[in-house]
């Protein structure tokens, strides 16, 4: 049986600040298995990187019933959010400009229908990683693609916007 608790990882390859709306919604897993697995070295090193951000210990902030909860002292790199507390990352505030990493926690498939707009981002000046995290399986499908199409329907970019 399926892991109920499911990592699904939207990968933001350029930055949000150029406008540049690049991205690709992948499963976390299977994505750092292809990187670990590249002969580029470069590729390789930023698996540690993003294997890093996720499981190690790192200075965090948290999103709560819409408050942010800030632990320690030092700067942090990786923000985890449910996604009632979503809102708060368009607001300006100095503490997102290390954040290179967000995760966000769907607890129930009612916050499936929020909508991430990528162009709201922009006080995320290291931003490279957007992760979903669900507390429920999303599909019956085992193949995986349902998974990435209910994650890819909560993000929008600039250019979807335009549309």
């Amino acid at each position: 049986m399926k892991n109920v608790k499911q990592l699904i990882c939207l990968l933001v390859l350029t930055s949000v600040i150029n406008e540049i709306n690049a991205q690709k919604v992948q499963e976390l897993g299977s994505k750092l298995i292809n990187m670990k697995g590249s002969s580029d070295v470069m590729i390789k090193t930023e698996a540690d990187q993003l294997n890093s951000l996720v499981y190690d210990s790192k200075p965090t902030l948290y999103g709560q019933n819409g408050q942010l909860i800030r632990t320690g002292e030092q700067v942090p790199v990786r923000l985890i959010t449910d996604v009632s507390s979503m809102p708060l990352l368009n607001n300006s505030n100095p503490l997102y400009n290390g954040i290179e990493f967000i995760c966000i926690k769907v607890e129930n498939p009612g916050e499936l229908n929020t909508v991430l707009k990528l162009s709201d981002l922009s006080g995320f000046v290291k931003l490279k990683y957007i992760c979903f995290q669900s507390s429920f399986q999303l599909c019956s499908d085992q193949s995986g693609k349902c998974e990435i199409e209910k994650i890819s329907n909560m993000i929008r970019c600039c250019l979807r916007e335009r549309q």
